[in-house]
C-alpha cells in the first residue's frame, strides 16, 4: 500500500479515539459496510485503528454504548484535492443518539419471582454508565434468559427486547465512502442525563 492511499481517513477525537486507514481499493459494494466503534474497548490514552477500503460504502456504530449515557457524535469530512465535493451538510455533521425507549429501561411485568429478579438485571443494565462494564451484564443476563427459569412468555419477550435495545449498536452517521486524499474526523462525547459533555 502506497503511503498516500495508507493516509488517515478517520479519526476520533475526544476522550475515546479510533483512527481509521485507507486499504485497498473497493468492489464497490452497494450495500454500506457496517463498521463498529466498539466503546467497550477503547482507552482515553490509546489510539485504535480499523481499515477501510478505498471508496468502499460504510456506515460508523457505536458498539458497547453505555445504556444510561447519550453521546453526541460530530464528523468533519475534508475532501482531498481534485476530489468530487459532496453536498454542504455533509462535511460538517453533529448527531445526538438518545437512550433507549423508557418502556424497556424500566419495563412493568409480572410479579413472578425468578422473572422480577431478571427484570432487576435489566434495570441494572440500563444504569449502567461504564462502556466496559456492559459486555458482561448483557451476556449475564443472556445466560440467564437461556436458563429457563423465568416461564412467563410475555415477560421473557419483554426482557429480551428490552436487551437488544439497551446494547444494540447505534448508527453515529450517515454513510461515507472517502478516495484517497480525504479525511473524515469523528468526535465522540459522552452525555449524562443533563445532556452535559461527562468525561
Amino acid at each position: 500500500m502506497r503511503p498516500a492511499d495508507a493516509a488517515r481517513a478517520l479519526g476520533v477525537s475526544g476522550p475515546l479515539t479510533v483512527m481509521f486507514a485507507l486499504g485497498a481499493l473497493s468492489a464497490h459494494a452497494q450495500v454500506p459496510r457496517k463498521v463498529l466503534v466498539d466503546l467497550a474497548t477503547l482507552t482515553p490514552d490509546h489510539t485504535s485503528t480499523i481499515e477501510v477500503s478505498i471508496m468502499e460504502p460504510f456506515n460508523v456504530y457505536l458498539a458497547n454504548r453505555a445504556p444510561a449515557l447519550r453521546y453526541r457524535t460530530v464528523a468533519d469530512l475534508t475532501i482531498g484535492p481534485g476530489n468530487s465535493r459532496p453536498p454542504d451538510r455533509a462535511l460538517h455533521l453533529a448527531n445526538d443518539i438518545g437512550l433507549v425507549p423508557e418502556q424497556y429501561r424500566h419495563p412493568t411485568m409480572a410479579a413472578t419471582a425468578p422473572c422480577d429478579r431478571l427484570r432487576q438485571k435489566l434495570l441494572d443494565i440500563a444504569a449502567i454508565e461504564k462502556e466496559r462494564l456492559v459486555v458482561e451484564a448483557d451476556q449475564d443476563l443472556k445466560n440467564e434468559l437461556g436458563s429457563g427459569e423465568c416461564t412467563s412468555q410475555g415477560d421473557r419477550w419483554l426482557l429480551t427486547e428490552g436487551l437488544e435495545l439497551a446494547v444494540r449498536p447505534a448508527v453515529g452517521h450517515m454513510t461515507y465512502a472517502l478516495a484517497p486524499g480525504d479525511e473524515l474526523r469523528l468526535a465522540i462525547e459522552r452525555l449524562n442525563a443533563a445532556g452535559a459533555v461527562d468525561h
